[in-house]
């Protein structure tokens, strides 16, 4: 299985839809992946942001080591006002030459 796939599966299965966002934090702290904390998207509104949402944004650094492009997956997760999950996004960001 792909990177990409095995962390959405493990997300999906572990972190479903309603999960509170402490649980998300401590998630990501077990796993001692760097991440944003839990950002109110009120204050971002004005760059396009849904003001109606929070989000964590965390980093799994060097998930793919190819010989010039270095992929790490980047985590969002989303939450209504209530701080409840609604939405889980794993992107692979690629850094190289």
């Amino acid at each position: 299985m792909a990177p990409e796939a095995k962390i959405k599966a493990e997300i999906a299965e572990q972190l479903p839809r309603h999960t509170p966002a402490a649980k998300v934090e401590a998630w990501l702290a077990a796993r001692e992946l760097p991440h944003s904390g839990l950002i109110d998207n009120t204050n971002l509104a004005h760059m396009g942001f849904d003001p109606e949402t929070y989000e964590i944004k965390a980093l799994i650094r060097g998930s793919a080591k190819p010989a010039l492009v270095r992929t790490d997956m980047q985590l969002v997760f989303v939450f209504n006002r209530e701080r409840r999950l609604i939405e889980s996004r794993v992107t692979p960001v690629h850094t190289g030459p």
